[in-house]
């Protein structure tokens, strides 16, 4: 799955969408865990709000993970100590958003509203 076992704690591989309209969990995609982040891509606040996001998932401490690599990109290795690995995958699996997939479900539209035209208004006949 998403991590193996190391030494010192779990390794978790994850791939971050940053500059996203708010923190989730996506789920998983192949070997990886896609999670989506508001932070930009700048000056690592990205990899900050990542760090954060996950120990809060988790319950745990920031300083109870480290990024292991992948600073500058999306795809990262992060190092969990404080749980076991079945313990970490089990709470970010629980905490993805069911569903989500980028694609508008039931219900949702995805472009402008039927009948409006540019800035919402009726067209004039």
């Amino acid at each position: 799955m998403a991590s193996e076992a190391s030494a010192r704690g779990s390794l978790i591989r994850v791939r971050v969408s940053p500059g996203s309209s708010r923190d989730r969990v996506v789920g998983f995609q192949g070997d990886e865990l896609k999670v989506s982040l508001t932070a930009p891509p700048v000056d690592g606040k990205a990899n900050a709000a990542l760090l954060g996001f996950i120990a809060k998932t988790l319950g745990l401490r920031a300083s109870d993970l480290e990024l292991r690599s992948g600073a500058s990109g999306r795809s990262k290795v992060l190092r969990v100590t404080g749980l076991s690995k079945e313990e970490a995958l089990s709470r970010l699996a629980g905490a993805a958003d069911p569903g989500q997939g980028g694609k508008p479900g039931p219900g949702k539209r995805a472009g402008k509203r039927a009948g409006k035209g540019a800035g919402g208004k009726k067209p004039k006949d």
